[in-house]
């Protein structure tokens, strides 16, 4: 008859507050992706920090002893940098800070996606799209009194009226984007707000997101606050996503952004000469991994 193996034994952690909670290997790994390893790298270190506990037969250890321990492994697997990395985001959580990410960028541009895979990975429940800030505006705001608010972004341009002052059409095109823009803002501005009286974390998205938002929060506020601009670099890559969006969902009428490429290309310029001014980070999102 073959012997059975018995379980590893379980390894508790202990919290600040004295409560014990199992070790899982798939929570820390969490964690250690958070700070910028890959799944298998934040894998690897885990199983071996687990297999250190067993092997020294600690089955219960304090979170403190636990973040050291982290730390070591990191800096001898991973290098100073990553385990640097480590050190400040467990800082961060201990805090009790919010974090709040603003993400703007035009469409297609993968603001929707970078989003929700940001609020998994750093366990952020609260995501805010401007889109449905706009919608909820275009119920309380009549077309006839801001008719910017009830069209595309890169359309608004169409019912915002001429000033004496020559313009362009990039000139005027940004107009009607900002007429649209500024509105939502304001909104935005009450959603963090709250988020800031409350204490908690969110991201905030869409392509109402302008370079500036940041600038508008309450400047005593001890909240991290992350702005960025996403960028596609390639235009075939940008008609490329939308042709894609109306095969996976046909209700997304693809076939209007084509159309308005150009407007859409010439918007993204403003935002990433904004952000550049601002000193707010562009980031590259030709390929959603590497984003």
């Amino acid at each position: 008859m073959s012997r059975r193996h018995d379980p590893p034994p379980l390894v508790q952690v202990q919290d600040s507050e004295g409560r014990l909670l199992p070790f899982y290997r798939g929570w820390h790994r969490r964690y250690l992706e958070s700070c910028g390893l890959t799944p298998e790298q934040a894998a690897g270190v885990a199983a071996r920090i687990h297999r250190h506990l067993l092997h020294r037969g600690q089955t219960q250890v304090d979170v403190e002893h636990l973040e050291c321990l982290t730390y070591r492994y990191l800096r001898r697997d991973q290098g100073e940098r990553v385990a640097g990395r480590y050190r400040l985001w467990m800082g961060f959580l201990h805090s009790s800070r919010p974090l709040l990410v603003l993400i703007g960028g035009m469409p297609g541009s993968g603001k929707s996606a970078i989003a929700t895979e940001l609020a998994s990975l750093l366990d952020i429940t609260r995501v805010q799209s401007t889109d449905m800030l706009r919608e909820v505006m275009r119920m309380m705001v009549p077309e006839r009194l801001l008719p910017a608010l009830h069209t595309s972004s890169f359309k608004a341009w169409q019912s915002w009226p001429e000033t004496g002052e020559a313009r362009d059409f990039r000139g005027r095109l940004i107009d009607g984007y900002r007429a649209q823009a500024e509105p939502v803002m304001v909104s935005c501005e009450a959603v963090l707000g709250r988020a800031l009286g409350e204490r908690v974390s969110m991201i905030v998205e869409g392509v109402h997101v302008m370079p500036s938002l940041a600038g508008r929060l309450p400047p005593k506020t001890d909240a991290v606050v992350v702005p960025l601009v996403l960028e596609v670099a390639d235009r075939d890559t940008l008609a490329q996503r939308f042709r894609g969006r109306g095969e996976a969902a046909p209700q997304r009428r693809a076939q209007r952004y084509l159309e308005h490429l150009e407007a859409i290309w010439a918007l993204q310029s403003h935002l990433l000469e904004e952000a550049r001014r601002l000193g707010v980070a562009v980031v590259e999102n030709d390929n959603q991994d590497r984003a």
